[in-house]
């Protein structure tokens, strides 16, 4: 079980650092990329992203639930999990919004929520290799 654990966890620090750290700044660099163009990619990127991260993120609660895990661990997880459901359930929908005006034709202010989630992603790796240390897997 904690081989899974290990192995779903780096599964999902890879797919955020292809996503959010590589695919998501560079796309911007692309020749004959318009502005809407990549965030009409980037929407349908982050959110299927964001499915596989919750799908990751419930195996490995289920996984770390039959372990039964100390403490630290479930607490950890939990932290983990609670800022992935607060990027689903909030963040990714305000981004949204912000893609629709920009779409829209309209213009946008850079916000303290969009700061939001670019600070988050790599606290949330940060996390995951402090966790996958302390626990030496």
């Amino acid at each position: 079980m904690k081989h899974f654990v290990a192995i779903a966890l780096f599964i999902w620090i890879g797919i955020i650092l292809g996503i959010s750290f590589i695919e998501a700044p560079v796309k911007f660099t692309a020749p004959n990329m318009t502005l809407p163009m990549a965030l009409g990619i980037g929407k349908v990127v982050f959110h299927a992203m964001n499915l596989v991260e919750l799908v990751i993120c419930a195996l490995v609660a289920i996984a770390l639930l039959k372990a039964r895990p100390g403490r630290f661990v479930g607490v950890t997880f939990g932290l983990a999990a609670l800022l992935l459901l607060s990027q689903s359930l909030y963040l990714l929908p305000v981004l949204d919004q912000r893609v629709e005006v920009i779409l829209a034709g309209g213009e946008v202010r850079l916000s303290r929520r969009y700061l939001i989630f670019v600070e988050l992603e790599p606290a949330g790796v940060g996390g995951f290799f402090a966790w996958e240390g302390w626990n030496g897997i």
